[in-house]
């Protein structure tokens, strides 16, 4: 490796040694605030390479990764979330009885897997990205083990999320075994070769498998059913980090590969997609419905947007990659602030779960009542919010198609619908006066984590009001791809 490719990999070389440095630390001296700073500080500076990457881009390292413009933008987003998640588990984890330092070690090498995921033109880091932050995540999910819903949460998300990845692993050797390659940008062009002379078998099944890898990740039905039961169970952060950086990286990875592979351009694959698109979208927001837990409510709440940022995959091309990165940009913003305002109200003894707990909330605590309504009617897609923005673009990329998405466009309408009535009995629960039930409050929010709530807000209402940088930056990279 040249001093360039040093240089273009900087923000990876930062966090890794990062969480060899804390790790070391906490060896010799255990101090909460200063495994916090160091955890703070690595994200920083990572994130303030980005500019050197920035000048480098595109620029190709072996076969194993691009840093271009796309992959900068979505390392760039998972470092400011995992940096987002740091500051609300220093609040939570305050009063946790037992060691606590580790945690902050797991979310670098967790951020550290997303981030390479962002940069993955190659079967073999992106099986790396994944297995960094999954391997990670099994065990920030169960970090509260003395709870015993998060033990359980722990050991279902280890035993499908193991499953999930034999089944990747599969998809990939099938591949393989029929093009020869594992190169991304290879596969499409080996593709565009054979034509349809190509042994079908292997090629679509082994697209239906990866596809189901990603699905896992993204909580996509029918690969959803892990999704509430780890919400509910892993601590307030931690199902901050799943809903963000997890969804982040995976999208990111998923952009890359299909569209090298077109498959857009398959009528059965889209028609897969286009299936998991709707079943995505209305079960999500069915099930989210009668949920009484907080949590849960969220959870089913992300399987239908990622149904809808999956939409841009059918559509496929740049315009496809623009709408799905302008939407899992706003959903990143929004869940950050749903999320946080749940980790702000939760302590390591007991979570706020249900809307029993927020009930009255702005009467006790009016700016965290504040923020989750914008956080709410974002993820209704009322306009005026990064929400809005995000299912606009989508809305519009597909009614390019509208003769092949008619049906995915309906269902996004129709669950836009219901989803507005869930949102709204959130807010509804917070403005309550007169109630018996108190908010679990958990003492002073802290700076760090107040400053990355207003953060989130302010950014969530910029892009709903001028979203023109943000549009045209995410065109400007797209059509570097």
């Amino acid at each position: 490796m040249t001093i360039i490719d040093i240089q273009a990999i900087l923000p990876l070389i930062i966090i890794a040694g990062g969480a060899t440095l804390l790790l070391t630390v906490i060896s010799f001296v255990r101090n909460y605030a200063v495994s916090f700073f160091i955890t703070a500080i690595t994200l920083v500076a990572a994130f303030a390479t980005l500019i050197g990457c920035w000048n480098l881009s595109p620029h190709p390292i072996t076969n194993l990764f691009v840093v271009d413009g796309f992959g900068i933008i979505y390392m760039g987003i998972s470092i400011l979330a995992t940096l987002a998640v740091a500051h609300f588990a220093f609040d939570y984890f305050k009063r946790f009885d037992d060691n606590r330092e580790e945690f902050f070690v797991l979310l670098l090498i967790a951020g550290l897997g997303g981030v390479v995921l962002s940069i993955s033109t190659h079967f073999i880091s992106f099986f790396l990205g994944l297995e960094l932050m999954s391997v990670s995540l099994y065990s920030m999910v169960a970090y509260t083990i003395k709870r015993d819903i998060a033990l359980e949460a722990g050991i279902k998300y280890l035993l499908l999320a193991a499953a999930s990845a034999a089944i990747l692993l599969f998809g990939m050797a099938l591949i393989y075994a029929e093009l020869g390659t594992m190169s991304f940008s290879l596969i499409g062009s080996r593709l565009d070769q054979l034509g349809d002379s190509f042994n079908p078998i292997l090629i679509y099944a082994g697209v239906a498998m990866i596809f189901a890898g990603v699905g896992f990740k993204l909580s996509l039905v029918p690969f959803h059913w892990w999704t509430p039961d780890i919400y509910q169970g892993a601590p307030a952060p931690v199902s901050a980090f799943l809903a963000t950086v997890s969804k982040a990286g995976a999208v990111a990875v998923s952009l890359r590969l299909f569209s090298s592979m077109d498959i857009a351009d398959s009528t059965s694959a889209a028609s897969g997609i286009l299936a998991v698109v709707i079943l995505s979208i209305l079960v999500g927001n069915l099930l989210a419905l009668s949920q009484r837990n907080l949590k849960r409510l969220l959870a089913y709440s992300s399987i239908a947007h990622l149904g809808y940022l999956a939409i841009a995959f059918v559509v496929g091309g740049n315009r496809g990659i623009e709408a799905a990165t302008l939407y899992m940009i706003a959903y990143l913003v929004t869940s950050l602030g749903t999320f946080g305002v749940v980790s702000a109200l939760s302590t390591s003894e007991r979570e706020c779960e249900t809307l029993d707990d927020i009930r009255g909330l702005y009467y006790k605590r009016p700016g965290l009542a504040m923020m989750m309504t914008f956080m709410m009617l974002s993820l209704a897609g009322i306009p005026l919010t990064a929400g809005f923005i995000g299912k606009f673009f989508v809305m519009v990329v597909g009614a390019a198609q509208l003769d092949q998405l008619y049906q995915a466009l309906l269902a996004l309408v129709i669950g836009s619908a219901i989803g507005l009535f869930y949102y709204l009995k959130v807010i509804w629960a917070m403005f309550q006066k007169d109630v018996e039930s108190e908010a679990p409050l958990s003492g002073r929010l802290s700076e760090f984590a107040f400053f990355a709530l207003v953060v989130a807000s302010v950014i969530l209402l910029f892009l709903g009001i001028y979203p023109t940088p943000l549009v045209e930056l995410v065109q400007g990279v797209v059509a570097d791809l």
